[in-house]
């Protein structure tokens, strides 16, 4: 059983977390746990690997908020709503599925 949510300052510098949600999947890197900074690429937004910060838990069914530096202002993103996530150590040696995808859930948009 998944624990359905994630805590990034529970979390080691150099985890990997691989998110999908209802519209796109992210790669996140831990960068510094303490303060939640993390490197995320991926979607539309995240062409290439940007530092962000996550304030909140990540949780199954919310929206994930990335906290961002663009052109010294601070910008916000939010995700579509958290559909599954699982968490590398490093060098993939192991994973653990933090969020498990539903069994009816299906997030392609035919």
């Amino acid at each position: 059983m998944s624990a359905e949510k994630i805590n990034i300052k529970k979390l080691k510098k150099n985890n990997r977390i691989i998110l999908e949600t209802k519209e796109t999947v992210f790669e996140i890197v831990v960068i510094s746990p303490r303060r939640r900074e993390v490197e995320v690429h991926g979607g539309i937004q995240f062409i290439r690997p940007t530092t962000c910060f996550i304030k909140e838990e990540i949780k199954k069914n919310n929206r994930v908020k990335f906290y961002y530096n663009f052109g010294g202002v601070e910008e916000t993103f939010v995700t579509s709503k958290v559909v599954s996530a699982t968490i590398y150590g490093p060098e993939n040696s192991w994973h653990y599925d933090a969020i498990e995808k539903s069994k009816n859930e299906n997030t392609d948009k035919t």
